[in-house]
């Protein structure tokens, strides 16, 4: 996944705990749900029978070739833009492996000034075929 949505390896993932419902709203009937990903090939759907399951099939199904990936999706009937969560749900930042250090410096600065705590940083480096990911010790 890194290579496809993390911009080559330079992005970051924010790693949540999927056991609290994650995006706050004042309509909480916009909130979809946590979707596991269905790694199948697509079927044809009335989006008119069922606008929400269509939708959730839509966004929550990918070619088997994917299956690796293991992937979860929250899914918003929202417009894009910010969305509130509650601020102790967010666990852990991952970086890239080709992510820069300054980057990193600016992430966790960021989640220090807006008051994300208890965080674990980590970043991704290749071993051989594989990612591995490395604590990242903060300094003062």
């Amino acid at each position: 996944m890194w290579a496809h949505y993390a911009d080559c390896h330079q992005g970051v993932c924010f790693g949540f705990d999927a056991s609290i419902r994650p995006f706050l709203s004042a309509d909480k009937d916009k909130l979809l749900g946590l979707n596991k990903v269905s790694y199948t090939e697509f079927s044809t759907m009335n989006y008119l029978t069922d606008k929400e399951k269509a939708l959730i099939n839509m966004f929550s199904t990918k070619a088997p070739d994917w299956q690796y990936e293991n992937e979860y999706r929250f899914l918003l009937s929202l417009k894009e833009g910010l969305y509130n969560f509650n601020k102790s749900i967010l666990k852990e930042v991952i970086f890239g492996c080709k992510c820069s250090d300054e980057s990193i410096s600016e992430v966790i600065n960021l989640c220090n000034q807006f008051g994300y705590e208890k965080l674990s940083y980590r970043k991704a480096k290749r071993v051989k075929l594989e990612l591995k990911f490395d604590p990242i010790v903060e300094h003062d």
